[in-house]
């Protein structure tokens, strides 16, 4: 009967060669079978699907390279800001800001064998250690310890000093000098 329609013949689901990726990209097999699954559904051709595919792999470097940009931006004003911090700071900053980083050098260079002291200073600079305000109070505070006169014992009582008197008599006289 012409009016009678034919019963829909199955669909044969597409099939996919391998899509073309990035070097180093791999996906997952049940990923990548849940993808083509989709394109499938859709009927987007293996075209469309690297296109796709093309895609998301730019927007995901873009995003990449956003992020490490925006990592190095927030690095960098975390560091001006410690710069800020010291050059603000009483005892590190200001007029004496040469001379309190002279005594900091002093402590690395008194701590830090010459043979191990660029290790050291990458490690400071890689790190943002040497900017940073703390780090630097320490061996500050290290220099004024160090750099500071001992103090002299006190025995409660100023020491006995030989006072000649001017009677003529020739004779030391002790006394305390007060």
């Amino acid at each position: 009967d012409a009016q009678t329609p034919k019963p829909a013949e199955p669909a044969v689901a597409p099939t996919y060669e391998a899509f073309t990726l990035p070097e180093g990209l791999n996906i997952p097999a049940e990923r990548l079978h849940g993808y083509t699954d989709l394109l499938a559904q859709n009927g987007i051709s293996q075209q469309a699907g690297q296109g796709l595919i093309d895609m998301h792999v730019q927007a995901m470097q873009d995003l990449q390279s956003h992020m490490a940009q925006e990592q190095l931006r927030v690095w960098g004003d975390t560091r001006k800001g410690w710069v800020q911090q010291i050059m603000a700071d009483p005892e590190l900053g200001g007029s004496g800001h040469q001379t309190a980083m002279r005594a900091i050098a002093r402590m690395r260079d008194a701590f830090v064998p010459e043979a191990r002291r660029q290790a050291f200073n990458d490690f400071l600079t890689v790190t943002g250690a040497g900017d940073h305000p703390e780090f630097l109070r320490l061996l500050h505070n290290a220099a004024r310890l160090l750099d500071e006169p001992a103090i002299p014992s006190d025995t409660g009582r100023p020491p006995l000093q030989t006072r000649r008197g001017g009677s003529g008599q020739g004779k030391g006289v002790r006394s305390r000098v007060i």
